[in-house]
């Protein structure tokens, strides 16, 4: 399908033609927060399958974020919530807002270790609120709890949250005075500035919008965004190189992640 063939999309990108194929495809554009970071879904920008008829279409604002998690009084605990305008953006019941990666740990035994010396974290997704959690009562909190946790301990985590472009968001942490602290290539919160927002807006200047096609085109030249075919060519994906997003927070602009660290060792 692909090897030297070609496709139309209408203007308003409901329809799919293939000179191979002129049959129409259903085509979406994903716009709610829950669609674009859904675990499947996060990082994918463009989807194309012949054998399911199916185009999706992810125009976003892709912003990396580290947190890190430190041990208050046996507990370390770190929820946030995602806001539009007022309102908490709904997180369906039972799904995560967003997967996190850990990449360090302070007074463990190893910075490769979280709490309780188990394995860091890899893209976990993050959970509703605990009972006795700070965030209990909010139903649309997301995060990570720990109990029985020795003094002083910390763990750091990364991860990459995806804005749809027509959506203005911004994310507040849900509960104050845990330690926690939340950090984005432009901007810090921490929990005992509770409420505060961190705008989901790592800007367009920095190349991390896309909302059309041309600008896949144009990542992909720029190495910032990967293609797939899958091996019987009946489907293309243009997705997010995490790496390249992730970078943002090595210390090239006003805040970092290790801006987190007393030290900046990390897990390797």
């Amino acid at each position: 399908m692909f090897d030297g063939d070609s496709f139309k999309l209408n203007p308003n990108f409901s329809t799919f033609v293939s000179p191979s194929n002129p049959s129409a495809i259903n085509t979406s554009a994903l716009s709610e927060f829950s669609e674009t970071n859904e675990l499947s879904q996060r990082g994918k920008l463009f989807s194309l399958n012949q054998t399911s008829s199916a185009i999706k279409f992810a125009p976003v604002t892709a912003t990396p974020v580290a947190l890190k998690t430190q041990e208050r009084n046996g507990i370390a605990e770190a929820y946030y919530t995602l806001k539009e305008a007022e309102d908490d953006v709904v997180i369906p019941s039972g799904k995560s807002a967003s997967a996190w990666t850990g990449i360090g740990s302070k007074n463990l035994s190893s910075t490769c270790h979280g709490f309780h010396d188990l394995p860091l974290y890899f893209q976990r997704g993050d959970e509703s609120p605990k009972e006795g959690s700070c965030a209990e009562y909010h139903e649309n909190a997301r995060g990570f709890y720990w109990s029985d946790v020795e003094e002083n301990q910390a763990v750091f985590f990364e991860s990459v949250l995806y804005r749809p472009v027509s959506k203005n968001i911004h994310l507040i942490t849900r509960c104050e005075n845990t330690g926690a602290q939340w950090v984005s290539p432009n901007e810090s919160i921490l929990s005992e500035e509770a409420f505060e927002p961190l705008l989901l807006d790592f800007t367009e200047t920095q190349g991390t919008t896309v909302a059309s096609l041309q600008e896949i085109v144009e990542g992909v030249k720029q190495g910032k965004i990967c293609q797939f075919v899958s091996q019987d060519n009946q489907s293309l994906e243009f997705f997010w190189d995490r790496a390249w997003l992730l970078g943002a927070l090595e210390g090239d602009f006003e805040h970092s992640r290790y801006e987190l660290l007393s030290t900046p060792n990390l897990c390797s």
